[in-house]
């Protein structure tokens, strides 16, 4: 075997070290995009229970009947996966009763109080 003195050119463990540094730096490059993928999927959840949060008090505002006390989750027309439910306590002057609104989806859940 013949060995070039001006040989241009990498070894082979050399490509092996600089193969293993762009796995290490891809994997934590993946890592992360994952848990910003993650992070913006919890985010838009959050947000699309809030506006559907808002479209039931906008409801109540709008409509009279709307809050009725129900005991169980009910699915929230206009919106896929949300479901609600709402339950009263009177707080005991006058006819004020105080309104709790849970609205979920998946693992996530918004819950508001409307006093009437």
């Amino acid at each position: 075997m013949r060995v070039f003195k001006d040989s241009a050119g990498f070894t082979l463990l050399e490509v092996l070290i600089a193969t293993v540094v762009l796995a290490i730096s891809l994997s934590g490059l993946y890592v992360l995009l994952r848990s910003s993928i993650k992070t913006t999927q919890a985010t838009l959840t959050k947000v699309e229970l809030l506006e559907a949060s808002s479209d039931l008090i906008y409801r109540a505002y709008k409509e009279r009947g709307v809050f009725t006390e129900m005991g169980l989750f009910e699915n929230l027309d206009g919106y896929s996966g949300v479901k609600y439910k709402i339950t009263s306590k009177p707080l005991g002057v006058f006819d004020i009763k105080q309104y709790t609104i849970e609205v979920k989806k998946n693992d996530y859940q918004v819950e508001l109080h409307y006093y009437k």
